[in-house]
């Protein structure tokens, strides 16, 4: 019974040391940047942060956020609202919500099935590829 709770222990560890890799994480901050999760206070960002899913990050002017998952990275520009969806697809597809600001993206081809960013005026889907996503009142544009 013991060795049977001592495999099931490691097994625990190993399965949220395995799910914890592949969430998004803080990486850089600079300037004020916040999180908000859903039922939460709104709180700083920091480095070395994991990003629940389906919370939001707002930066302010002259602030910007480097996150990182495996080798897929985003740079959260100043004035930006994003968030990573709060139901990623079992990891296979990743989409990100922006609101207004530019988000510069560099996603991995073998390392994802697709990344998507969707404004409220254009959705970007991409297999793997280095973008930059800008939405400005009105206009949205991908380069």
């Amino acid at each position: 019974m013991r060795l049977y709770a001592l495999i099931m222990c490691a097994l625990v560890t190993i399965m949220s040391t395995a799910a914890s890799a592949e969430s998004w994480k803080i990486v850089r901050v600079s300037g004020e940047a916040w999180l908000f999760v859903p039922s939460a206070p709104k709180t700083r960002l920091s480095s070395g942060t994991d990003l629940p899913n389906g919370a939001s990050i707002v930066t302010a002017g002259g602030a910007r956020v480097m996150l990182r998952k495996n080798a897929e990275t985003i740079v959260v520009g100043p004035n930006t609202s994003m968030a990573i969806s709060a139901s990623p697809g079992a990891g296979l597809k990743t989409t990100v919500l922006q609101r207004s600001g530019t988000l510069e993206v560099e996603v991995e081809k073998r390392n994802v099935r697709y990344f998507s960013v969707e404004t409220p005026l254009l959705a970007a889907v991409v297999k793997g590829t280095r973008f930059v996503v800008r939405v400005n009142g009105k206009k949205a544009e991908v380069s």
